[in-house]
């Protein structure tokens, strides 16, 4: 995707220094599993999204928004604390990844994801379901936690990185929406529910709900979820809008979330008369991975075409529609992943 996500988890940050107390900071884990996008057909008068989004292992890593390689956010990723204490952190093993759409030979139809991560030890299982807003700046998520032998407190910890830039991020709390922002740019996650607790912090080892509600520097922002009683589960819908302020970036967020969860997903796969991805068809989506499970191996074809990646809206050529981008997995390499976007 023109480069774009290993330039990014790449990508020196601008500040070499981090405020006393404070990670050092960091890129995501480069070795990307997914990547995604909405389909817009070219056309001034069309709503568009310019948001493009990576996974990486078990969570949502970069976020792009604005152009394809400014990075907004460093990652998106779903923990859990049991109340003994203990955290449940999955975000760095190799999640199960699936496709929400595909067809009936089980290829991919669109680049939206089902990620599910499990605790062997606990029974834990987390679901996210990733794709993005068509109409809009603004990212859907839809998050499921499923107790195991413990009652546990979801944690939604997201680290923003705005224009690129892990120092000089201002970051904002409360139990309706987390903020962040760093020039004229801005991002607010909103959930269908108010949060059960909420924080804006300096980032730090320790993963829990403090009493800060804002902080300026390496910030990190949590939003804790109702405790969910072992073997119970909770599902909560959450978006992340973009803008020029910080009432643009809730009020895209909010948008999307108005829409829904099926509503969206439509519009993002090209269903219920809306332009989406099964405009493409009969085009394959192929993703091309060796050493896959069983010793297989799948070709799979994504072919995209964004007005987004073009702010005048001109059509390019033909072959500027087929991007190559390359991923590489897990295990040293033996893993590899080409995608043709």
């Amino acid at each position: 995707m023109l480069k774009a996500l290993a330039l990014a988890a790449a990508a020196m940050l601008t500040a070499t220094a981090s405020p006393a107390g404070a990670e050092a900071p960091t890129w995501s884990y480069a070795g990307k599993t997914g990547v995604g996008t909405a389909y817009a057909p070219y056309g001034p008068d069309r709503a568009r999204s310019s948001v493009w989004f990576s996974i990486a292992r078990g969570q949502l890593t970069e976020v792009m928004y604005g152009d394809i390689h400014e990075a907004q956010i460093q990652g998106l990723r779903v923990v859990a604390r049991t109340a003994d204490g203990q955290l449940i952190d999955l975000s760095n093993q190799d999640g199960e990844i699936a496709y929400l759409d595909v067809d009936a030979h089980g290829r991919p139809l669109a680049p939206a994801y089902r990620l599910t991560t499990r605790d062997q030890a606990s029974g834990l299982v987390i679901e996210q379901r990733i794709f993005t807003d068509p109409r809009r700046n603004s990212l859907f998520l839809r998050v499921t936690v499923r107790a195991g032998a413990k009652a546990a407190t979801p944690l939604v910890v997201l680290d923003p990185r705005v224009g690129g830039v892990a120092l000089d991020n201002h970051a904002q709390a409360s139990r309706r929406l987390l903020r962040a922002h760093r020039g004229d740019v801005h991002l607010a996650l909103a959930a269908d529910r108010d949060f059960a607790g909420a924080s804006a912090d300096l980032a730090s080892a320790k993963l829990e709900v403090s009493h800060s509600l804002e902080a300026q520097g390496v910030v990190r922002l949590i939003a804790a979820l109702p405790t969910v009683q072992a073997g119970q589960t909770v599902t909560r819908d959450f978006a992340l809008g973009f803008g020029s302020s910080s009432a643009d970036s809730a009020a895209t967020a909010k948008a999307t979330l108005h829409d829904g969860y099926d509503r969206t997903l439509a519009r993002f796969e090209g269903r219920a008369g809306a332009p989406g991805w099964g405009d493409l068809h009969p085009q394959p989506v192929t993703v091309a991975a060796s050493g896959c499970r069983g010793g297989g191996r799948r070709q799979t074809r994504l072919r995209q075409r964004s007005g987004a990646e073009d702010p005048r809206g001109q059509t390019p050529s033909r072959r500027a529609h087929r991007l190559p981008v390359h991923a590489l997995g897990r295990h040293r390499g033996r893993h590899r992943a080409r995608h043709r976007l």
